[in-house]
């Protein structure tokens, strides 16, 4: 029987220990993932930072252009995929182990059922 009670207590610590950590997650802010490059740094207020980020973008225009330009967009475009890729299999996995939580969960949650009488009756 105290194994019993040991293995209940066990659960209901691993329980209480997901539901803490459910609460901690639900209170953080959550992660906005936006496919394509990373902004673009800030602007200075100097003229000449203005001037060399413009420079800079009309390269980065032109070498778009190019065949190396589109080869270095395309595998960009391949290492967005795989990432995109990667965090859906991840979401996958996470809403997997969330429904075996849920449903232990609410196995825990269901009221147990009576024991039968060990003894029959009338035996004293």
């Amino acid at each position: 029987m105290s194994g019993w009670f040991a293995s209940r207590r066990r659960l209901q610590a691993e329980v209480a220990y997901l539901r803490s950590r459910l609460e901690e997650e639900k209170a953080r802010p959550r992660l906005a993932v936006r496919p394509g490059p990373p902004p673009p740094p800030a602007e200075s207020t100097t003229p000449d930072a203005t001037e060399t980020l413009l420079r800079g973008q009309i390269r980065a225009l032109r070498q778009m252009t190019t065949v190396p330009g589109a080869t270095e967009l395309a595998t960009e475009l391949r290492t967005w995929r795989e990432r995109a890729g990667k965090l859906d299999a991840l979401l996958l996995q996470a809403q997997a182990c969330n429904e075996s939580l849920t449903r232990e969960l609410r196995e825990l949650r269901t009221p147990a059922t009576p024991l039968p009488a060990q003894r029959e009756p009338g035996l004293g």
